[in-house]
């Protein structure tokens, strides 16, 4: 009888640690389950920063080449307006 008792309490103690062991386990996947989201997360934002840094230089480049555009244009006008000077004379 005491045999038995001994056994009832021994698979008592072991599904109780089974137990343990099973919500400790669950508590290490919630927490690597939280850190891969956490870094998703910082990767997104990390992309999303390169994104809006690509976005400038190519408004800064846009920009740049119509402020250089716009200069040929004005050497153009004044050479011409030179010449026309020039003819008159």
């Amino acid at each position: 009888m005491a045999a038995a008792k001994n056994s009832a309490a021994a698979m008592k103690k072991a599904e109780a640690k089974k137990k343990t062991e099973s919500k400790k386990q669950s508590g290490v996947q919630k927490m690597l389950a939280a850190k891969k989201a956490e870094e998703a997360m910082r990767q997104a934002e990390e992309e999303g920063r390169n994104e809006v840094e690509e976005d400038e230089e190519e408004v800064f480049d846009e920009e740049q080449e119509e402020e250089a555009a716009g200069e040929e244009e004005k050497e153009q006008e004044e050479e011409d307006y030179e010449e026309e000077e020039e003819e008159e004379e």
